[in-house]
């Protein structure tokens, strides 16, 4: 409108009153003094310079008129005042309810790391330094691993392989065992039909040892067969199981 002069529009301008009101007013529900007067007092104004045309107009009530930018800067202002009012109000409600959220859901968190923390504490990984690594004494000067040789030949390879697992062990041929248990634990190697069996002896006083001494077995295999993998045993059993997509069996 300021560009476009030949409308035949000489001057207007808007009173700063509330929205509602300004509403009002363009649904043509009240006629207002202020616009009355610009419109019959518009040829007056016709002969002003310019700058007097972009200067804030007083109307008949005080209220001060604005135009141009600075009128849709200020509504623009209003617009954003009355929704962050708004925001404000709401936010006191969405944080009373993030506050009970919070409060019915902290038992079941604190139930939750508390199991967690428990695992953890129960249980851990079972290995053979724990019983066997040279070094270590337990209950009354026991340590290390009684190996039997009763195959009648020799078992190098066997002996080298567990050697590999940092494993403090003593090596006797024949089936006898001491009465004097000096040792945490035993493995007794037998040769049947050409087949290898193994004979597995704990102490009384040591908890989980069979695990482990299956553990030291199993990993001697690998390393005998040049195998880089190397088997874990933990002292509880796992619920879920990844298996390697490669390793799945495929159905027909």
């Amino acid at each position: 409108m300021d560009h476009q002069t030949n409308l035949g529009l000489i001057n207007y301008g808007v009173t700063m009153t509330t929205l509602e009101d300004v509403f009002l007013r363009l649904e043509g529900n009240e006629n207002i003094k202020e616009e009355d007067y610009g419109i019959l007092h518009g040829g007056e104004m016709a002969g002003k310079d310019e700058t007097e045309q972009d200067q804030l107009l007083l109307s008949d009530t005080g209220k001060v008129t604005v135009k141009g930018t600075e009128l849709w800067r200020q509504q623009v202002y209003a617009i954003a005042r009355m929704h962050f009012l708004n925001l404000k109000r709401e936010s006191k409600i969405w944080g009373t309810l993030l506050l009970l959220t919070g409060v019915i859901l902290a038992p079941y968190i604190i139930e939750f790391i508390t199991y967690y923390v428990w695992l953890n504490l129960q249980y851990e990984e079972i290995h053979p330094g724990l019983y066997f690594e040279p070094g270590k004494q337990f209950f009354r000067g026991t340590s290390g691993l009684l190996v039997l040789n009763n195959t009648g030949g020799k078992i190098d390879n066997f002996i080298q392989a567990l050697k590999s697992q940092n494993i403090l062990m003593d090596v006797i041929s024949g089936d006898i065992v001491s009465d004097q248990l000096v040792h945490n634990g035993a493995i007794k190697v037998d040769l049947e039909n050409k087949k290898y069996r193994f004979t597995l002896m704990c102490h009384m006083e040591i908890t989980n040892c069979y695990p482990v001494l299956v553990n030291i077995i199993s990993n001697a295999f690998l390393h005998m067969f040049n195998s880089t993998a190397h088997l874990r045993t933990w002292s509880h059993v796992f619920t879920e199981v990844s298996v390697p997509e490669e390793y799945q069996m495929k159905g027909f």
